[in-house]
């Protein structure tokens, strides 16, 4: 087994979400600066071949995704005409959507935390 690098935090990343096509070929950077985002974190004498490492890095990776999603869905169109069909694009979905990323990413941090160097770091809770 190696260390994790960005293409097996692709691989957790897709099984979490499906990426848009226009999401793929920005997923693989996604990918590497959500681990860096991790094991820049890790303290010196963590396994670095840890499972959670991938799993917390597929999480934070999520939760940008539907941050980025959130601010690209949301412009300003909440609704839209397409010949006879209304097509309403629910906001509070992207909020929803959001507000599970960062549980994800919270649970997976939440394990990850033995390996951690500061635990303090993130964990602002955030009201639905």
């Amino acid at each position: 087994h190696n260390m994790a690098d960005a293409f097996d935090v692709l691989d957790s990343l897709q099984q979490i979400t499906e990426l848009r096509d226009e999401e793929k070929s920005s997923a693989e950077s996604l990918c590497s600066h959500a681990l860096l985002f991790v094991t820049s974190r890790l303290k010196a004498d963590a396994d670095p071949f840890d499972s959670r490492i991938t799993a917390a890095a597929a999480a934070q990776a999520f939760f940008n995704l539907c941050v980025k999603r959130a601010s690209r869905d949301d412009d300003g169109v909440t609704s839209f005409k397409a010949g006879d069909l209304t097509v309403s694009k629910d906001s509070a979905q992207a909020d929803k959507n959001l507000a599970l990323a960062k549980e994800l990413r919270d649970e997976a941090f939440l394990k990850l935390l033995p390996l951690l160097n500061d635990e303090s770091f993130f964990f602002e809770k955030v009201d639905i």
